[in-house]
């Protein structure tokens, strides 16, 4: 007995201690000053073990420039690549599904779970790999959350159709889900799902030390990280330090007391002060002071009229790289900066990606 007791305490996972600590800092520019301080070299030598969590690859790419291209510079890596580079560190990785073979699992299930077997609507497995995705990165099982539904459904399915109909409707959804999750498993491959399972249960020969978080949670930005992935970080084998760093008005926005929830008993300091730093100066509408906003026919416009400001100011070229236009989505930003721009002769440089390089059938039309 004593036996079988070690080798199965052998197989639990092991939490190892870690630091786990809210870091506070006033606004962004401290913000910027605390995540570059935090993701530098300590003088131990753990540049390849630390990780930082940004929400886009355009944010990697400028706290790279922060950084100065330091040789103690660590992984700096969205939500998605952070996966990448756990999946890499497994000892016998299995492989990663692309998207395109999780849609054919998840619409080969779906058609499974109809009755009769039908091939599901069109566009209805998108929302249904969606729907999956969103309920798992919430830390629920599929049979947890038919049992939900089913406990409240069931009294007024006897008397209600509409309610018969939304039971029976979560009974095929949860087959479905069933199905895919089986179809992964026969394919000895891997999800975001079971690659979460797998980091947890098989400690890495190279594991990651540091972890420096720099994004919120998915209720304050479509690009934050979610419950699931908070839960895999503080149980992580090997990480020694998880950092995450927040301004004071995000926190006042309610993400303060879910940090809590999430992560009972987390440590809460003050970022060290940051040096006082020259505030950009924001173009405004010359003419009226009560105008507050440029107006322009369309986008092109608008960048025209930024080219023939830059233009008449008279600028050396030199000088361009201090001036940024900040934009909410790269449509149609990053395609007509090429013609504006390069036919000013101004020098000029995007940072994001082409949305359209993914899908070249797209762009062709």
């Amino acid at each position: 007995t004593r036996h079988r007791d070690v080798a199965s305490s052998a197989a639990t996972p092991v939490i190892t201690p870690r630091r786990t600590r809210l870091v506070r800092v006033a606004g962004l520019h401290a913000f910027r000053h605390a995540v570059a301080r935090l993701s530098t070299d300590d003088g131990h030598g753990r540049a390849a073990s630390r990780l930082v969590i940004v929400p886009t690859r355009g944010a990697a790419r400028q706290l790279r420039r922060t950084l100065g291209g330091s040789p103690s510079a660590p992984a700096i890596v969205t939500r998605e690549e952070c996966y990448e580079q756990l999946h890499a560190r497994l000892a016998n990785p299995p492989r990663m599904l692309t998207a395109y073979e999780r849609d054919v699992m998840m619409r080969a299930a779906a058609r499974e779970a109809s009755q009769p077997p039908a091939p599901p609507r069109p566009g209805l497995v998108a929302e249904i790999l969606r729907f999956y995705d969103q309920l798992r990165r919430q830390s629920r099982t599929v049979s947890r959350f038919e049992e939900l539904l089913e406990e409240t459904l069931r009294a007024d399915a006897e008397t209600d159709r509409g309610a018969a109909r939304m039971l029976a409707q979560t009974h095929r959804l949860a087959a479905t889900f069933l199905g895919y999750e089986r179809r992964v498993r026969t394919s000895g491959a891997c999800d975001e799902h079971v690659l979460r399972g797998l980091v947890m249960a098989e400690p890495s020969a190279d594991p990651v030390r540091d972890i420096v978080v720099t994004v919120s949670d998915w209720i304050a930005d479509p690009n934050g990280l979610y419950l699931a992935d908070f839960d895999l970080l503080t149980r992580l084998p090997g990480v020694d330090t998880l950092d995450i760093v927040a301004t004071e008005g995000l926190l006042a926005s309610g993400f303060h007391q879910r940090i809590h929830d999430w992560l009972p008993g987390i440590e809460e300091i003050a970022a060290e002060p940051a040096e006082a730093a020259k505030r950009p100066l924001l173009a405004v509408p010359a003419g009226d002071a009560g105008r507050l906003v440029f107006e322009r026919r369309d986008r092109e416009e608008e960048l025209l009229a930024l080219a023939r400001q830059l233009a008449a100011e008279g600028r050396a070229r030199d000088a361009f790289d201090r001036v940024a236009v900040v934009y909410k989505r790269p449509l149609p930003y990053l395609y007509l900066a090429p013609s504006v721009f390069g036919g000013a002769r101004i020098p000029y440089q995007t940072a994001d990606g082409f949305p359209l390089a993914a899908e070249p059938f797209a762009a062709a039309l």
